[in-house]
């Protein structure tokens, strides 16, 4: 944190940012992990069924579906992710917004814009790998690099302040880092 009670983030985004982010997004806060589990696990369980009830050709044909499907889900997620990267031209690392904290609001700012959030705004706020995700809802989010804070302020430290402005609840860690007690 700076002398004067504030953080600041420079989000630089490039490839590596962006497919974490993607990840992210999809599979741990949407969940779409957990259809790609039970869709190959509900369909092998008709595929049994099937072969129990004497129908071996309909035994393959679920046994084929449970496997090929979850795999063209995630050969059209990887050419949608390359896709988008191509469009927003993202293969070069660029700055694309800055953002910083008070204990009033948030400023968000781009080369033509500024925007201000109040705290209460916020949905919810994850810290992922070197990342803290800020969502002000469940399809907008801004990303916050770790390595985008300036030299004085620290990402535990950040973490520490994001708790305590936001409602108990909204704040969750996932992977190498510890969910402090009264967050989930």
């Amino acid at each position: 944190m700076k002398s004067d009670g504030t953080f600041q983030f420079s989000t630089y985004m490039d490839v590596s940012t962006f497919t974490d982010f993607s990840f992210f997004n999809s599979f741990l806060f949407h969940g779409r992990w957990i259809s790609l589990l039970l869709f190959p696990v509900v369909m092998s369980g008709l595929g049994i069924l099937n072969l129990v009830t004497g129908s071996s050709f309909l035994f393959g044909l679920f046994l084929i579906l449970a496997l090929v499907l979850p795999g063209l889900y995630f050969l059209f997620y990887r050419v949608s992710l390359r896709n988008q990267i191509k469009a927003n031209n993202i293969e070069e690392r660029r700055l694309v917004y800055t953002t910083r904290f008070n204990n009033e609001e948030i400023e968000v700012s781009n080369q033509n814009e500024t925007q201000g959030l109040g705290w209460a705004q916020i949905y919810r706020v994850f810290r992922y790998k070197n990342y803290f995700y800020l969502y002000i809802s469940r399809s907008r989010a801004y990303i916050l690099p770790a390595e985008g804070l300036g030299e004085e302020e620290s990402a535990d430290d950040f973490w520490s302040y994001a708790q305590s402005m936001t409602q108990e609840g909204q704040c969750r860690a996932y992977r190498n880092h510890e969910c402090p007690e009264g967050t989930s």
